[in-house]
Parts: structure tokens; sequence; C-alpha cells
């Protein structure tokens, strides 16, 4: 069970990393055009210009996305950092090894 919860968590990891990377990539971090998927289909979608004003709107919209990513992002860290620690202060109990003494 714990394996199958492991992997989940690096394969969630993994598409975080490479869509976050994809998406930096294609600009949608550097401007406020994702704010509008689901607008209706006669909105106008606002890709990169690199003017003032698309500089503006990503910092307006996007700082505050970030610090909420990051934050949800240190919160998973932190609870994985506690079951490991859990499940490595509690390993003896889990797996009971035989000592010398049983075995005489």
């Amino acid at each position: 069970m714990v394996g199958y919860i492991y992997w989940i968590l690096v394969y969630i990891n993994f598409l975080v990393v490479v869509l976050g990377t994809g998406l930096y990539l294609a600009g949608v971090f550097r401007s406020c055009w994702c704010e509008r998927i689901f607008a209706a289909d006669s909105a106008l979608i606002e890709l990169n210009r690199k003017t003032q004003e698309a500089f503006d709107n990503a910092d307006r919209y996007w700082k505050s996305t970030t610090y909420v990513a990051f934050g949800v992002v240190w919160i998973i860290c932190l609870v994985a950092m506690a079951f490991r620690w859990f499940i490595t202060m509690h390993m003896d109990d889990l797996v009971k090894v035989p000592t010398s003494e049983s075995e005489s």
C-alpha cells in the first residue's frame, strides 16, 4: 500500500515538474491569457507580447498564484517528510526481525 502511494506521489511530482516547465517555456506564466481559459468562445486570448501591460498583468495575477502553488508544494513535501520519518521510526514495529536470544 505504501509503495503504491509513494509511486503515485512520484508520478504527480514528475507531472508538476514537466508540465510546469512546459507551461513556463510556452509563456503561460509571463502573460495573463490562462486566466481566460474558461472564458467565452468570443473572448480574445492575449498571448505574450512583451509589453509593459502584459508584464504588469503577469505580476498582478501570477505572483499570488505562485505563492499559493509553492505553499501547497511545501505542505505536500512536509507531509511526505513526516510519513518518511514515521515509517523509519516504526520500521522495527512493522517488521519483526528475530533476535539471537529468540533463536537459541
